[in-house]
């Protein structure tokens, strides 16, 4: 659990985010694990209907990291060799902010049980081409 400022800021963020249309707001990285650092940043991640977006800001003596974009982008990563090493973990630790339809919790629940199987060809062949494009 993250400290109380900490949290106060990313829910400040996620009821913003809320009002600007956004349609799940969760918090990830070291404080959403309670892992974080006195130079951790705040990673707050929006759904919805927007394309990608990101930006910086600092709220309450904090460096917020706030990531938007539509949940199919978020599920595409679970598939991709390049993103699903940082996208499964993160998920499977986020910490719902606001979540009124379940989408946040569906894409929390989706990489808990995510397995390697249905990715382990693609990511062999993903690492073979990366490899031998260094030589």
């Amino acid at each position: 659990m993250p400290p109380d400022q900490t949290l106060s800021v990313a829910r400040e963020v996620a009821d913003g985010l809320a009002g600007d249309g956004a349609e799940a707001v969760v918090l990830v990285g070291s404080h959403a694990r309670g892992e974080a650092g006195p130079e951790s940043d705040v990673d707050v991640l929006a759904i919805g209907p927007r394309e990608y977006s990101f930006r910086l800001e600092r709220r309450g003596g904090l460096l917020v990291s706030v990531s938007s974009r539509p949940p199919g982008l978020y599920r595409q990563a679970f598939g991709e060799p390049g993103s699903v090493c940082a996208a499964v973990p993160g998920w499977r630790g986020a910490m719902p902010l606001y979540d009124p339809e379940g989408i946040a919790a569906s894409l929390i629940e989706e990489a808990r049980a995510w397995t390697w199987g249905p990715l382990e060809r693609r990511c062999d062949g993903w690492v073979a081409e990366g490899i031998t494009s260094l030589a």
